[in-house]
């Protein structure tokens, strides 16, 4: 469904007012504080699902008038339009739908579906309810419909209560009062009645014989009775009917003296009397009219207009208007000329001041300080800055590799001599002789040992500092290679090449500055051009006017020459007001007069159209004749027709009384004939009849008596021999019920294995799949966080949890850190935004599962986001409203009226 007007009879401080001009998607509606944003929105939920009912207070009463409620016009999406309309009564007021024909064939049950509550929380909400997580989280409907949507049914927890409640109606532990222990008992009181029952055949069959003998007598004895009955019901009737028929009589003979007058006008002698009164009202309302004409006329003629002075009302008004304008810029020139050679002089020593060398506003203005120029000196700041790095570790490097060559010894060389020698001492003191040739040996081995060592360790030392002055000549090649590349940079920019690059920033944001004062100054120039051209211009147009007049300059000696001439053109402002003033004056008499004239037309249309209405009555009372067309034979004619139609009226009376009493067609016939015939007898006969068939009824009244109360004594004989019967009816009706309590035990069994299949299904749903609504939720809250977070979570914790109808458990996940977030964990603005994604993932859902969606309206819900997340927000909206969803976004903020222009081409923009 989609809005296409709405029209407000009273509501809040609306009284007969429209609003239309929705678009079918995406419109904003603007207003300041106090327009009726809100009560508007209001306005719509009230009139869609009712006013509330008696004992409660109805919101937004009529402070202006009207009737309370009103009417709000909708397409379906086959473009068919029907209406909605409500308004407060005492009972609440209920919508009713017009265009029955054009309705969609789902509407009912679209209405059905969507309660009150839902469509406030989700679909038509404020700020405050935005913000508020307890209104997702405490509404039964929400919750179904999220955890419902995707399995196929929007309530669930209502369908295990049905199931529940229906289990419990036929048997619940403990109970006395359900179905199944209730027929328990009737089982066991069927069971205790077959052991009573006896048999006694013989005396049933004498006793039905009696039965049918008296039945025969009986039969024959209300015969003749009714017979009786029915001649004296009849002359009854004629009794009744005795005084209707003598008024019949006399109507007819009354009438037959009276003149004929078939026909005659309704209500002829009144409709006479006001047409003549409202005759004699025109002529005098005729009478007036052309009075006043000749009055007004009169004035019109008297009133003379000069010309020439309208002619130059253009020229005057503008003169006067421009005065204040030409004022202040005569007050503000000097000013602002001392104000720009002030600021060209601070220009001019910041120039020298804050930028080295030779230095000029142009050179100033042309120089490139774009983001790009800012690139590239961070570019080459960090390139020389890493280059030097470069050098430094390479010089260290080498000079580490020079002084560990000093340090090095031929270690194991030393650690193989001190073994021998300590060796062979300890041989020494044991042997002398191999001792001593074991030190020998051991000192001979450890020079050799030394050497080899000491050449191998002279070798690497070599090759590092090899290696390490290799790589400081080319960390010095870099750094040359970027500091010309730097310095063939500054010389293009024609700057000094000793700069560096900190100091380059440095003089960038000082030519900013520069910049916007330059433009400040030529700002100010501009300024003062358009001032002095006000000036010129106003001073020649003033002398121009004056001078084609040939006007006199007013004033005295002393008063310059423009304010002369700004007197003078006052002075003649003053005349072309008061000529205006009769022009103003002239059309409205003309108007007056043409306005007379109309209803002067009018008044004798209505005369005349009166006269032919009195003779066109005269006519239908009196005939075509011109000899009886008059009032007094009108009158008489219609006395007569009165009397006329007052006995035919007293006639069609009675005969209604007869009809009612007999019938109608050719019963009534015959009655009448009859009644002709008793009235020829006389009314003492008739009641003589009547008083012997009464006594003959009676006697036949008391035999039946008797016979009746023989029967009954049988009757009551026969009750008591019924054994047999008893026990057959016994013996049916215990099967009955032992067959009745089968189904019941299983459909106790089916509803027990139903409601348990209910929950597991549930509860494996909810723990391996995420509803419908979060997945849809997601996509929008991670769009509208510029993908920060990217996932959106609504856990289940057990299968306990499914009896809570307030288990809506959201977290959400941070995109950068992985990090788990609570919605008290989020911002005020970032935990809005998840509330209406959540709300944007519930109407994609609904639209999902039906034919016909509803319309989106939201009241001021940007409020409490940053300005790059309001923009994301106005583009989902257009994303949302291009899939066919209509939106109604009410603000009083300008700045959320140009960020959906930003991202919308042409929006629908409505002012309250």
């Amino acid at each position: 469904m989609r809005i296409d007007r709405i029209h407000i009879d009273g509501f809040g401080i609306f009284h007969d007012y429209d609003l239309s001009g929705f678009s079918d998607g995406l419109s904003v509606i603007y207003g300041p504080n106090e327009s009726g944003k809100s009560t508007i929105l209001e306005f719509i939920r009230t009139v869609l699902f009712g006013f509330k009912g008696k004992g409660s207070t109805n919101r937004y009463p009529p402070l202006n008038g009207g009737k309370h409620g009103g009417r709000i016009f909708l397409y379906d999406s086959q473009n068919e339009k029907f209406t909605v309309e409500s308004h407060a009564d005492p009972k609440g007021g209920q919508p009713s739908v017009g265009s029955q024909d054009n309705l969609p064939p789902n509407f009912d049950q679209l209405l059905e579906t969507v309660t009150p509550k839902l469509f406030q929380t989700v679909f038509a909400f404020s700020l405050s309810e935005l913000e508020k997580f307890e209104s997702l989280t405490n509404d039964d409907d929400v919750i179904n419909y999220i955890y419902g949507a995707g399995m196929g049914v929007r309530n669930l927890d209502e369908i295990i209560k049905k199931i529940t409640k229906q289990q419990d109606d036929l048997y619940k532990e403990k109970g006395r009062i359900q179905e199944i222990p209730e027929l328990i008992k009737k089982i066991e009181a069927t069971n205790s009645g077959l052991k009573k029952c006896r048999s006694s055949l013989d005396v049933y069959n004498n006793c039905l014989n009696d039965l049918e003998n008296l039945t025969k007598q009986y039969d024959e004895k209300l015969s003749k009775r009714d017979d009786f009955l029915e001649r004296k019901k009849h002359l009854e009737k004629c009794n009744d009917a005795w005084d209707d028929w003598i008024e019949i009589q006399n109507a007819k003979d009354r009438l037959r003296e009276l003149p004929v007058v078939e026909d005659f006008p309704s209500d002829g002698i009144s409709r006479l009397e006001r047409l003549l009164e409202e005759r004699d009202n025109f002529n005098q309302m005729i009478t007036k009219s052309e009075q006043k004409i000749s009055t007004l006329q009169s004035q019109l003629d008297s009133c003379l207009i000069n010309q020439n002075i309208l002619g130059k009302e253009r020229e005057i008004e503008n003169l006067s208007e421009g005065w204040d304008k030409y004022k202040t810029a005569t007050d503000d020139l000097p000013t602002l000329i001392a104000k720009r050679d002030r600021l060209n002089n601070d220009l001019e020593n910041s120039i020298a001041k804050e930028l080295p060398g030779s230095w000029s506003k142009e050179r100033v203005l042309a120089f490139d300080t774009s983001i790009v120029t800012r690139e590239e000196i961070r570019s080459y700041e960090n390139e020389l800055s890493n280059a030097k790095q470069k050098l430094e570790t390479a010089q260290k490097s080498l000079n580490s590799v020079a002084r560990s060559e000093k340090n090095r010894k031929p270690l194991l060389a030393s650690f193989v001599v001190s073994i021998i020698v300590i060796v062979a001492i300890l041989l020494f003191l044991i042997r002398e002789d191999v001792g001593a040739v074991i030190l020998l040996v051991g000192v001979a081995l450890g020079g050799i040992v030394w050497y080899l060592q000491s050449k191998k360790l002279e070798n690497e030392v070599t090759n590092e500092i090899t290696q390490a002055d290799r790589d400081k000549r080319m960390a010095e090649q870099e750094f040359y290679r970027v500091q010309n590349q730097w310095h063939n940079w500054l010389a293009t920019q024609r700057l000094d090449k000793d700069i560096e690059p900190s100091t380059c920033r440095d003089i960038l944001a000082s030519i900013g500055e520069l910049c916007t004062k330059i433009q400040s100054v030529d700002e100010l120039n501009k300024r003062i051009d358009l001032i002095e051209t006000t000036i010129c211009d106003y001073t020649k147009k003033i002398n121009d006017t004056c001078n084609s007049d040939n006007v006199a300059i007013a004033g005295n000696e002393n008063t310059t020459t423009v304010v002369r001439q700004y007197e003078q053109i006052r002075q003649i402002k003053q005349q072309l007001n008061e000529e205006k003033e009769k022009v103003q004056k002239r059309e409205k008499l003309s108007e007056d007069i043409e306005e007379r004239k109309k209803e002067l037309d009018l008044q004798k249309d209505e005369g005349d159209k009166k006269e032919k209405q009195i003779f066109e009555l005269l006519v239908k009372g009196c005939g075509v004749n011109t000899d009886s067309l008059n009032e007094d034979n009108f009158r008489k004619r219609s006395e007569i027709f009165d009397k006329r139609n007052k006995y035919l009226k007293t006639i069609e009376e009675h005969e209604k009384s007869l009809k009612k009493l007999v019938g109608g067609g050719a019963v009534l016939e015959e009655f009448k004939k009859r009644l002709e015939e008793w009235v020829t007898k006389g009314r003492e006969k008739l009641e003589a009849d009547i008083s012997d068939y009464s006594d003959k009824i009676g006697e036949y009244n008391k035999e039946l008596d008797e016979n009746r109360f023989k029967q009954g004594g049988i009757h009551r004989d026969l009750e008591q021999l019924k054994t047999d019967e008893q026990e057959s009816s016994l013996k049916q009706e215990y099967s009955c019920q032992c067959e009745e309590l089968q189904d019941k035990v299983d459909n106790w069994a089916v509803f027990t294995v139903a409601q348990k299949l209910l929950r597991d299904s549930r509860l494996k749903y909810e723990k391996e799949r995420q509803p419908e609504v979060v997945k849809r939720a997601q996509n929008f809250f991670s769009c509208l966080t510029n993908n920060r977070y990217n996932e959106v979570k609504s856990p289940i914790k057990s299968s306990s949890d499914i009896k809570s109808s307030s288990n809506l458990n959201i977290y959400v996940v941070e995109k950068a850190t992985g990090k788990k977030r609570n919605v008290t964990e989020l911002s005020r603005g970032t935990a809005e935004q998840l509330y209406l994604s959540l709300r944007f993932g519930l109407v994609g859902e609904f639209v999902a599962h039906h034919n016909e969606g509803l319309p989106m309206i939201m009241d001021d819900v940007l409020v409490n986001f940053d300005p790059n997340r309001a923009k994301q927000t106005c583009k989902v909206l257009k994303e949302l409203s291009a899939a066919n969803q209509q939106i109604l976004l009410f603000t009083c903020h300008p700045e959320t009226v140009e960020l959906v222009r930003e991202v919308t081409e042409d929006p629908v923009v409505l002012k309250l």
